[in-house]
């Protein structure tokens, strides 16, 4: 026997929620971009229509079933050190210019060979830092892309799920208040 201030409404993880929902819409997503031969606009219609079919099935669940999420769950995102250790530099590899001003100052003799060199090692760590800046930009742009791109959908999945447990309790075996509720939502959200 249960108690009477314990309920037995199903608990889940909004951790695992997010990341399974931000899966789904990736995956709609590539499938959208990568089966239609349209243009962009309307390949970005279909894959509005095609989320907002999942998320209307996805909280049509949570309010018939009435779920509820963990209250102590904590968000935070545990960053690691980077550090360089041996392996990593070893993989790299080297830039070789393939001696291409050494070659050309080889034929004016040992002067214009010497400065041939020098001109390979400048070229080569030009070369260098032009590839190691195109990295971290490109690397930067990526990181900040995906950070602006997940934060309002981690703030409306949250406010989202917020909404679908406090009617879960109204909602809870109710087929028609929770197609109801879950059209609400889905409409709020993708508009």
């Amino acid at each position: 026997m249960t108690s009477p201030s314990k309920s037995n409404r199903p608990k889940w993880s909004l951790e695992t929620h997010f990341w399974g929902a931000v899966a789904i819409a990736a995956i709609a997503s590539a499938c959208v971009l990568l089966i239609s031969k349209k243009n962009i606009w309307v390949e970005l219609e279909i894959i509005v229509g095609v989320l907002s079919l999942i998320s209307f099935v996805y909280f049509l669940f949570p309010f018939y079933y009435g779920i509820r999420f963990e209250k102590k769950e904590t968000y935070s995102i545990a960053w690691k050190p980077f550090s360089f250790n041996e392996s990593w530099v070893d993989t790299l590899g080297t830039i070789d210019t393939g001696g291409l001003f050494a070659e050309a100052g080889a034929e004016a003799g040992p002067l214009g060979c010497l400065l041939g060199f020098l001109l390979d090692l400048v070229v080569s760590l030009i070369l260098i830092v032009v590839i190691a800046f195109l990295l971290w930009f490109g690397f930067n742009i990526v990181t900040t892309g995906i950070i602006v791109f997940l934060l309002p959908l981690y703030f409306l999945f949250r406010r989202s799920l917020r909404v679908a447990i406090a009617k879960g309790r109204t909602c809870r075996r109710n087929l028609g208040k929770s197609l109801k509720f879950a059209f609400l939502v889905t409409i709020t959200n993708m508009v």
